[in-house]
């Protein structure tokens, strides 16, 4: 026999069964704002774990990168207590959360990590992680330079509440279906890596031994490098390209902007070795009046400043890049090849890096770096095109799973939303015995 139905009176929810109670959320749960620590106080020492927004992970709280404070009575409101749900109250990961289930030291959080405690957690957890709840919070970031919720949104948030005994069930069968999800996303995500590291040994192979089969090696003299083939030259960047840093055209001037010359900055850089498509576009003006740095075709790219300096590139087309970019330019060698050669001897350039608040190449160490390169040019085409090749059967897999955590992250999503909606309905036969069907 179908349920009775009625209209819930909430946009994101739709009709619900007639048992159900609609409610906001400051009904059901106690909300604590986040304690305005001084970040002067905070550090590796203390006896009271200070929980930010990066310490929330998707099975509860990293604990091992919380920094430490002394623990003092003012702060007894904010330690956490297991089912708490915390979460993130601004930036750009506004609205994640973790439930707190295992609790081993005292822990408070700072002012940008709110708490939510309530009876009903083990629920609560599955309407914030519903396409109701991210759409809410989307809708309230809108046009905000910096995102973020109040206590106030929060407390009003409209959910609908099952009677005691269907909410158990529900809880139980989205833990059961969602931890069957979540190991078959953590499976792929485990798998991406290793095939990374695969392309990653791929060409760090060819690009120090070749792909031509054994033959006479030599030392190379060069600790990354290893052996190479005898007939190879080992040189510094310097000696097969010129080093040319970007620019940034007055911000002042907007017609320097939106033409059709890609601007390359470093959030343009993917996991693939060719980049495509610019955020940013420079005009013609900019290029005649000497306003930006103008690239020609097969141009190696690197970052050489930030949190991802190392990583590189290559720009099939004419471009442009910004300072935090530097261009390897009149190459003597193959310059796909010299892109495929930086990628090997990432972690080791940028072991060589200056730090002060962030890692930074510039282009005296970018210069001096040491490679190896064959001094046959047909060899050096050859290794491109092997590395082409590899690389893009690598990232076609990587695509494909990484495409399929999408699907499976929209269909938990959507699983969670029909649930917690009462658009289905969990047929239980013994459940004292808990048996789900």
């Amino acid at each position: 026999m179908a349920r009775q139905i009625k209209d819930s009176g909430v946009d994101w929810i739709g009709k619900i069964p007639k048992e159900w109670e609609v409610c906001k959320l400051k009904k059901l749960i106690t909300f604590i704002n986040g304690y305005p620590f001084d970040s002067s106080v905070m550090g590796d020492e203390g006896n009271c774990s200070v929980v930010r927004i990066g310490d929330l992970q998707n099975n509860g709280v990293a604990y091992d990168t919380a920094l430490k404070v002394e623990y003092h009575d003012g702060l007894s409101k904010y330690l956490i207590r297991n089912d708490d749900i915390l979460i993130a109250m601004s930036g750009a990961t506004v609205g994640k959360f973790a439930i707190v289930n295992n609790i081993t030291k005292s822990a408070c959080v700072n002012q940008r990590v709110g708490i939510i405690r309530s009876n009903i957690s083990g629920y609560l957890k599955y309407v914030l992680a519903s396409s109701g709840f991210s759409s809410y919070i989307t809708l309230l970031s809108e046009g905000t330079a910096q995102p973020n919720i109040s206590t106030t949104n929060i407390n009003n948030f409209s959910i609908c509440i099952p009677p005691p005994a269907e909410t158990q069930i529900i809880i139980a069968y989205l833990d059961t279906k969602c931890a069957e999800i979540d190991k078959v996303v953590e499976q792929t995500r485990a798998t991406i890596v290793e095939y990374k590291k695969l392309k990653q040994a791929i060409i760090t192979e060819a690009v120090t031994k070749g792909v031509r089969g054994a033959r006479p090696m030599k030392p190379s003299g060069v600790e990354w490098i290893g052996d190479i083939p005898e007939e190879w030259r080992v040189g510094r960047i310097k000696d097969f390209a010129q080093l040319q840093t970007g620019a940034t055209p007055s911000t002042s001037c907007p017609h320097y902007f939106n033409g059709e010359i890609p601007w390359f900055t470093p959030g343009d850089f993917s996991e693939s070795f060719e980049v495509t498509v610019s955020q940013r576009t420079l005009s013609k003006q900019a290029e005649d009046e000497k306003q930006a740095v103008i690239l020609p075709p097969q141009t190696p790219l690197l970052v050489g400043i930030g949190a991802s300096a190392g990583k590189v590139s290559f720009s099939q087309v004419k471009c442009s890049c910004n300072q935090q970019v530097t261009a390897l330019i009149e190459c003597s060698a193959n310059p796909k090849l010299l892109t495929y050669i930086l990628e090997a001897g990432r972690v080791y350039l940028r072991d060589t890096a200056a730090f002060t608040t962030l890692p930074i190449i510039n282009n005296q160490t970018l210069g001096y770096f040491k490679i190896a390169v064959p001094t046959c040019v047909a060899e050096q085409q050859e290794i491109a095109t092997y590395l082409d090749t590899k690389c893009a059967e690598i990232d076609r897999i990587i695509e494909k799973k990484e495409q399929l955590i999408k699907e499976l992250g929209s269909y938990k999503k959507s699983l969670i939303y029909e649930y917690v909606t009462g658009k289905k309905e969990i047929k239980i036969h013994n459940y004292s015995q808990n048996t789900i069907y």
